[in-house]
């Protein structure tokens, strides 16, 4: 994973990265009293610049501990500066950008709240670039709720080394990625829908590994392109070098690699998604993570259905439990790389209560040449495929225990030896490979 994240006038990065209700109403800041707009002067629809005007009415807000309220209507502006304290409400105001790389930020302040603003990017911004739209720094106690964003080149919202909730949101035609939360801690991104962005919906990434302990739930994505990049571009949620992150309840659709991906992270739980119509694998645990959940997601047509690898980094610890598997496809449009598998494991890894259907290929796969270690495959029900478990038996792999599945309507072979992808034994049962145990599956049709 490589790229930058650097704006023009607001330096949102400090390197190169490598490869609901009672918690909602703790977060905000306490209830203040409006104060109008236009009671400051500040007009919708004026059709000049008000970033002067709105600035000083921002800050005398906050200063009086208000609320500023806008009007409905367009206001204007251009990199806008929020102060501590600042909270700005609007029902159909609309901030629009007027020139520049940045509509509104904010750096080493708190309490922040933006409600019910249509923020706009007016098609501005730079793709293939890392400048936002909104922007955050080092700042605490951050609220966005009920706003849109919308038509900029680059990235809709990236906060760095922040506190951030963002709820209710809708996120649409961002060149780059809708939400973007860096090196951020204990943060919620709840119930948006982010829209046809260039390279990611939401990325909750960290420069180097750390806790992170971010809620991303609920969330509404669909078509997520990849500009460039194999990995880091075309997801709908990734999750990268950040630790005890939570990733449940959403809705992906129209991805062009992965629905969910967590790169390098620890104690990661991927669970209750619905993942459809992804062009590479559908969730995907890799590289050095460990301790990671895959539970009860509902994947629908994808090049791979799990994938949970890289014993090679060191990648282990894991269950995948209560997942329902269908309709793999059997290659990919955007990574030829890929495998036609429904489930695929390699170390430290319990495969139990899974169902999996419809796969040109392997419908559970265990291991890649020597990369194999501990894993069982218990109480699975596979159908239609070319092979239900598919199991590495080049020498060094290690042991594998197969118990208790319903394997039918395999048009090759229900349990099956490989060394790489050449399929080299059509029946592990008769002990011929020590490393692997085979016992109480049935095999139908």
């Amino acid at each position: 994973m490589s790229n930058s994240v650097t704006g023009t006038r607001f330096r949102l990065g400090r390197r190169t990265l490598l490869a609901g209700g009672a918690g909602v109403a703790a977060f905000l800041p306490a209830r203040s009293f409006a104060l109008d707009a236009g009671s400051l002067g500040i007009s919708a629809n004026s059709g000049r610049d008000v970033t002067s005007a709105l600035n000083d009415a921002i800050r005398q807000a906050a200063a009086r501990g208000a609320t500023l309220q806008l009007d409905a209507g367009d206001y204007l502006v251009s990199d806008l500066k929020l102060p501590g304290g600042a909270r700005i409400s609007g029902n159909g105001a609309r901030l629009v950008l007027s020139g520049g790389d940045m509509l509104l930020s904010a750096e080493d302040q708190g309490n922040i709240l933006l409600s019910g603003l249509s923020l706009d990017g007016s098609g501005l911004g730079r793709r293939k670039t890392e400048t936002t739209l909104v922007g955050f720094r080092n700042c605490e106690g951050v609220a966005i709720d009920t706003c849109s964003f919308s038509n900029f080149e680059a990235n809709g919202l990236y906060a760095e080394a922040s506190s951030i909730n963002v709820w209710d949101c809708v996120f649409s035609g961002f060149g780059e990625t809708g939400i973007h939360l860096q090196d951020c801690h204990l943060s919620q991104v709840r119930g948006n829908r982010v829209l046809k962005s260039g390279n990611g919906a939401i990325r909750i990434w960290r420069f180097e590994k750390g806790f992170d302990g971010s809620v991303v739930a609920d969330n509404q994505i669909s078509g997520v392109g990849s500009d460039s990049g194999n990995g880091e571009n075309g997801n709908g949620i990734n999750v990268f070098q950040a630790d005890g992150v939570v990733v449940s309840g959403n809705v992906v659709q129209d991805c062009d690699f992965s629905a969910i991906r967590a790169n390098s992270t620890r104690d990661t739980i991927i669970s209750g998604n619905q993942c459809h119509d992804c062009r590479e694998v559908a969730i995907f645990s890799e590289f050095a993570f460990s301790g990671s959940i895959i539970a009860d997601n509902v994947i629908d047509k994808a090049a791979t259905g799990i994938s949970i690898t890289n014993l090679d980094e060191e990648g282990h610890l894991a269950t995948c439990t209560g997942n329902v598997v269908r309709n793999i496809l059997p290659s990919s449009p955007t990574n030829p790389d890929t495998y036609p598998v429904g489930i695929y494991v390699e170390a430290e890894v319990a495969v139990t209560g899974n169902v999996v259907e419809d796969v040109p290929g392997l419908c559970i796969g265990a291991g890649w040449g020597p990369y194999l270690r501990n894993v069982l495959i218990s109480n699975n029900v596979l159908r239609r495929g070319q092979v239900g478990i598919g199991v590495s038996v080049v020498d060094g792999a290690g042991a594998v225990e197969i118990t208790n599945n319903l394997i039918a309507e395999m048009s090759q072979t229900a349990i099956g030896g490989f060394e790489w992808d050449k399929l080299v034994a059509k029946d592990l049962a008769d002990g011929a490979y020590p490393h692997v145990g085979v016992s109480g599956n049935r095999i139908a049709g």
